[in-house]
């Protein structure tokens, strides 16, 4: 079954005193106190990481009191990358252009996107066949930080929501190179990116599997469980990819933004591996 973890859930109300944080719900599947916990352990930093749950609607309240308490930032994860823009006093480009920040440094409320970067850094080896669509499954502030760091590179997207409006707006905010896709048809698509919370909730996708082309890398940004989405894919793809290096990359990029150290991204791997067996 790959990652075994205690799913016990800590409110933000019950933070225990640490350093930095992430934020979500659901939260307990998280591995990115124990990504964080080695990178500080073979630097010799005294820093502290742990998961909380926090609600949309608490996020304000949440992020003060951990300010307060002494956190230097957060992580967010769904669903609460779009929440926290209208709450932070400054955002950098990629993450004001894709309305959703994953990064936040507490002591001036500075918020960026290290999803997008991070996702890019994971494809180098995934022979993906560039002259292809990517279809990208979601709407939400992941959905929209992949699909602009995907165009900024020059992949074309078709884009698929269960709301067909939200799909719309992404689109329109990616520009030319971004189309909406009525149906979850993966015929002649280099790549299906899910950007759902499905696996999260062990739901399925209405993706048309037996129209995929067989050279096509199914990658789900979830990971450490048993995901249906790439169960589904495994029997029509030749590659199917879970969210674990995505997860190393963007921490990575997060580390060394607060602060301002290498990241020991080897020991980082090391610790998502050695979980995922």
């Amino acid at each position: 079954m790959g990652i075994q973890k205690d799913l016990m859930t800590t409110r933000w109300q019950d933070a225990p005193q640490a350093d930095f944080a992430v934020l979500g719900k659901p939260i307990a599947h998280s591995l990115s106190p124990m990504m964080h916990g080695a990178a500080f352990q073979v630097l010799g930093l005294e820093y502290r990481y742990v998961a909380l749950e926090v609600e949309p609607e608490e996020l304000a309240p949440a992020l003060d009191f951990l300010r307060d308490k002494g956190y230097e930032g957060v992580n967010l994860t769904v669903p609460l990358k779009e929440a926290v823009m209208p709450l932070l006093d400054n955002v950098e480009d990629f993450a004001l252009a894709c309305g959703a920040a994953n990064c936040i440094r507490l002591d001036d409320y500075t918020g960026i996107n290290t999803d997008g970067p991070g996702f890019i850094e994971t494809l180098h080896d995934l022979e993906i066949d560039e002259r292809k669509d990517v279809l990208l499954i979601g709407s939400g502030g992941s959905a929209a930080s992949i699909g602009l760091a995907l165009v900024d590179i020059g992949f074309n997207l078709r884009i698929w929501s269960r709301d067909p409006n939200n799909a719309a707006r992404l689109a329109a905010r990616l520009g030319d190179q971004a189309s909406v896709s009525v149906e979850l048809d993966p015929k002649g698509v280099g790549m299906l990116v899910n950007a759902t919370p499905a696996s999260l909730f062990g739901e399925s996708l209405p993706v048309l599997w037996g129209r995929c082309d067989p050279d096509a890398v199914a990658y789900d940004l979830a990971y450490g469980m048993q995901l249906k989405f790439l169960d589904d894919a495994a029997a029509h793809t030749r590659m199917c990819v879970d969210g674990l290096m995505m997860l190393m990359e963007q921490g990575a990029l997060a580390f060394e933004w607060w602060l301002g150290l290498p990241a020991p991204r080897d020991a980082m791997l090391s610790c998502l591996l050695e979980a995922k067996l």
